[in-house]
């Protein structure tokens, strides 16, 4: 079991992230130590806290992370200026 109060996760524990994460890159061709990939280990080991414990719960979880993530984004919109004086 993960200690709560350390924040550290126990080798079997950490082998179901790792191969989740793995597997969920592996799926959408995103190189694990690429920012996306970070990201998503992020996601799993938050994911992992909140009571999804195997690796189809993980790469769910992370699916709908994308998804809600995805639903922000309109295609076509017109763009947000990054100037803050405009």
């Amino acid at each position: 079991m993960r200690d709560a109060t350390s924040g550290i996760f126990n080798v079997d524990q950490m082998n179901v992230i790792r191969d989740a994460h793995l597997d969920w890159c592996a799926e959408q061709s995103i190189d694990p130590g690429s920012p996306v990939g970070q990201q998503a280990a992020k996601m799993m080991f938050e994911a992992f806290e909140e009571g999804h414990r195997d690796t189809a719960q993980l790469i769910q979880a992370c699916d709908a992370f994308v998804a809600a993530r995805q639903e922000a984004v309109r295609l076509g919109a017109p763009a947000i200026s990054s100037n803050a004086a405009d």
